[in-house]
């Protein structure tokens, strides 16, 4: 990689699309983002509007070609980092949309999931997945069945199933063919990762045809121009979170990679699709990226509700400010929350739970409850990840990660050392990794370094609250 070369990577995250230039010895010398709406109809419903992405994007690749010119270098590599199973509709001969771009949060197809039936097993020899209705499949099947201008599509011949990455691609290639990488490939639920290919018994399963779905392509062969940058000569499109494993040179295979936005993900570098560990069966085996034939996989545990659980509570409250865990830590109450915003994630695995704040007291104890909860969530699969005490450190990344007692309570709670930055855009500087062959690759040698201490207060709070749940659960 030159010296003057700039990466740009456009990241569309949850409810913002950011983009970020990055030069040629891995620091930040531009960052901007632009919100985008979230329509939440209810707890299972949860849309975006394509056209307002689709401006989106375009302002922020004109806003980084100006950035560009005005440092005087240009910009060799792009990467486009995408949300794994948002997608939308669209009409194959004019490209509008059909529908909304329907989030990865959003469940509308749990019903026809469960009414299904299909057997748990073969989802997971596949597809790597637990049976879930974030996944884009049962959400497929819901379109087919209720939009009326997917079902008239569809009758004639008109209609493509996209993924929202292969929505932006199609828009900043202009190419004729909508693509889509095997890593958000997989994120549907129909995709066999093993082969790399569309699997004809799960499309047929869930009633899906596969002249429905886009083509595959490796990761660095899905863009292959900028239309408005010509400098570009090197693409990536990839899922958000499988870059953060990319983030951080020579990681040690005994990290685990915690990255907290929205949701969290919780993640370990695994050499292929087998699981390397027992014991751990509500585990995703994740397809991050191929690239020349070589697949990379990592073992992946999700929690929905981590932002968007702050989120939730301000929203409920109709708070203009929401408090930090710092500020509100030293409250003293017994409230509890069952956090099941966007559905419970992993080891659980519930689509039909409600979320719910258990006890009575004052906003802020309510407010470190729901923190609190995110903990839990944290500390309960760290322990599975780490049954046989193998883990030496969790990687922590996100805007979570700006907290240090919420940094030191994930510490205290997995009996683990936690490292962290503030403000370290993992997604970016995996996305850069990857488009520069980790030439200038960041280390750990200046993040902060939390070691466990004794927390007897909190580890009663998780006992508590692991009662509350076995309880709640067992009793839906």
């Amino acid at each position: 990689m030159s010296t003057n070369e700039l990466t740009l990577v456009i990241d569309v995250g949850g409810q913002s699309i950011r983009c970020i230039l990055i030069n040629s010895n891995c620091q930040i010398i531009f960052s901007k983002y632009l919100p985008y709406s979230v329509l939440v109809k209810n707890s299972r419903f949860i849309e975006h509007n394509p056209s307002e992405m689709k401006k989106i994007i375009l302002i922020l690749l004109k806003r980084a070609k100006k950035e560009a010119k005005y440092n005087q270098y240009p910009i060799c590599n792009f990467a486009l980092t995408v949300q794994r199973s948002t997608f939308l509709c669209l009409d194959k001969q004019t490209f509008r949309p059909l529908s909304p771009v329907i989030s990865w949060q959003d469940t509308r197809g749990a019903d026809l999931l469960l009414q299904l039936k299909i057997d748990n097993q073969l989802i997971r020899h596949k597809t790597g997945l637990i049976q879930n209705s974030h996944y884009g499949a049962s959400k497929f099947l819901w379109c087919l069945q209720n939009y009326n201008l997917v079902k008239s599509a569809k009758d004639k011949d008109r209609l493509i199933i996209v993924p929202l990455s292969s929505y932006l691609s199609h828009l900043i290639d202009e190419q004729n063919e909508f693509r889509v990488d095997p890593g958000i490939a997989a994120r549907t639920m129909l995709f066999n990762y093993r082969d790399l290919c569309w699997d004809e018994i799960l499309l047929d399963l869930f009633g899906v045809s596969k002249n429905l779905m886009v083509q595959i392509y490796e990761n660095n062969k899905v863009i292959e121009r900028v239309e408005t940058i010509e400098e570009v000569n090197n693409t990536l499109v990839i899922g958000d979170q499988n870059t953060v494993l990319f983030s951080i040179a020579n990681s040690s295979k005994n990290s685990l990679f915690l990255n907290l936005g929205s949701g969290g993900f919780l993640m370990q570098a695994t050499k292929d699709n087998k699981d390397q560990k027992t014991g751990m069966p509500n585990y995703l085996q994740c397809l991050l990226y191929v690239k020349g034939g070589i697949k990379y996989y990592a073992k992946e545990a999700t929690i929905n509700g981590v932002a968007n659980a702050i989120r939730w509570f301000q929203s409920f409250h109709k708070l203009k400010v929401i408090k930090s865990y710092t500020q509100v830590a030293k409250e003293k109450n017994k409230i509890m929350f069952l956090n099941s915003v966007g559905g419970l994630g992993a080891p659980y695995w519930r689509s039909d739970i409600e979320p719910e704040l258990i006890g009575k007291s004052g906003i802020d104890s309510e407010l470190k409850a729901v923190y609190e909860s995110i903990l839990f969530l944290i500390k309960i699969n760290v322990d599975l990840f780490n049954a046989d005490a193998s883990l030496n450190r969790i990687i922590l990344s996100g805007g979570m990660a700006n907290d240090s007692l919420f940094n030191q309570s994930i510490a205290d709670l997995c009996n683990v050392a936690v490292v962290y930055t503030r403000h370290y855009e993992a997604t970016a500087y995996g996305a850069f990794n990857l488009l520069t062959d980790f030439s200038h690759a960041k280390s750990l040698e200046t993040w902060t370094e939390v070691m466990p201490r004794e927390n007897r207060e909190l580890l009663i709070r998780y006992s508590l609250w692991i009662e509350m749940m076995e309880s709640r659960l067992n009793n839906d």
